[in-house]
């Protein structure tokens, strides 16, 4: 039953605000025993946080619009 219920790989992805890769990535390297985080980040600057929030959220918001111009369609085509 929980299984069925489980969003799988894309849409625990989406959930996480990730990419399917970096969420296989991190399942791989857990798998094979590996720390999850390299240990090798770099400092970034104020700017570059703010642009990669910025990134962040328009991908969510066009995922969102996505979302909300195929349930139009739908509604629209149930209309009918």
């Amino acid at each position: 039953m929980l299984l069925a219920e489980s969003p799988g790989p894309a849409g625990a992805a989406r959930k996480l605000d990730l990419s399917v890769q970096t969420l296989a990535n991190w399942f791989r390297r857990a798998r094979e025993g590996q720390p999850v985080r390299s240990g090798t980040r770099r400092v970034v600057s104020e700017p570059e946080a703010e642009n990669a929030r910025l990134w962040a959220e328009h991908a969510r918001l066009r995922r969102e619009r996505d979302g909300l111009k195929k349930a139009t369609a739908s509604f629209a085509r149930e209309s009918r």
